[in-house]
């Protein structure tokens, strides 16, 4: 039986309706990709926001990540951004779970399918934080050294200013008596005297990152710019030199102030050492 014919005002209203179901699926796909482009895009500048400078991973959630990439092909670099970005670099509150890591590790095929540059750049600074074994800075075989969380808190001398760093104190406050050692390979760039760190080494390491020691009684021999480093090796010995003229001592207790320092885009940012000495501290067998 021959179909009858639509009339005009059928066929006026089924195009209706088409537009209508195309403009609505057309609706839905751009909310579902601007929801997406939301979820993937972060600030291109993220290195200078105080955020990511605190560095904030617990070593219980660091101790994680590292037990799941061992079964993965991600590196810890890679998995400390994508979970950083996603909970915008605040990992020192937040517990990390498996299911967590498992949808972490699906976007981390996302990162790497579009080569963005900036998240590829991030990833390489957590690597050179987290992804080696370091050495913690301060030895001594028959005492114990104490340290917190000081990141930004107010210091005075020389005017009002963050602290930019993290102060190891050793049991006795008796300078000359407790080693400093390379948290690791690398290269020394400056040593000598400063008004506000005293003597002081700064050492860039293979992998990018400039560390810091300040407020040194004296050197271990054969220290001077250029020279190589290997981690572990004996930089000096930890005093209380600096806020003053050269040869300045004093003016606090015995300390080592330690500092990391990233060079990101020709910027020298620093960032918080606390939870890279952690996690240096949990994996030295020397300590």
């Amino acid at each position: 039986m021959k179909e009858k014919p639509l009339s005009k005002g059928e066929e006026c209203l089924m195009l209706l309706v088409l537009l209508f179901v195309l403009g609505s699926s057309s609706l839905f796909l751009q909310q579902i990709l601007k929801e997406q482009v939301s979820y993937y895009a972060f600030d291109l500048d993220y290195y200078q926001k105080e955020t990511f400078r605190q560095l904030h991973l617990s070593t219980d959630n660091l101790q994680k990540i590292r037990e799941y990439i061992k079964k993965s092909s991600v590196s810890t670099g890679e998995m400390i951004a994508v979970m950083m970005l996603e909970h915008e670099f605040e990992l020192q509150k937040t517990e990390i779970s498996k299911e967590m890591l498992l949808e972490a590790s699906d976007r981390i095929r996302f990162w790497k399918h579009y080569h963005l540059k900036e998240w590829k750049e991030m990833a390489e600074v957590y690597e050179a934080l987290f992804g080696e074994k370091k050495s913690f800075p301060a030895m001594d075989s028959t005492s114990r050294f104490s340290y917190g969380d000081s990141w930004m808190m107010e210091r005075t001398y020389g005017g009002s200013r963050g602290h930019e760093g993290c102060d190891i104190f050793p049991e006795e406050n008796i300078r000359g008596k407790y080693q400093i050692r390379a948290a690791e390979d690398g290269v020394i760039e400056k040593i000598g005297w400063l008004p506000l760190g005293g003597y002081r080494i700064g050492i860039r390491t293979r992998t990018g990152c400039y560390h810091y020691y300040a407020h040194m009684e004296s050197y271990a021999e054969e220290m001077a710019e250029g020279r190589e480093v290997k981690r572990g090796e004996l930089l000096g010995f930890m005093g209380d030199s600096g806020y003053g003229e050269e040869g300045t001592v004093g003016q606090f207790d015995v300390h080592l102030h330690f500092g990391i320092y990233l060079s990101i885009r020709g910027e020298e940012i620093s960032i918080n050492p606390y939870w890279v000495l952690k996690d240096a501290e949990l994996r030295d067998d020397s300590v």
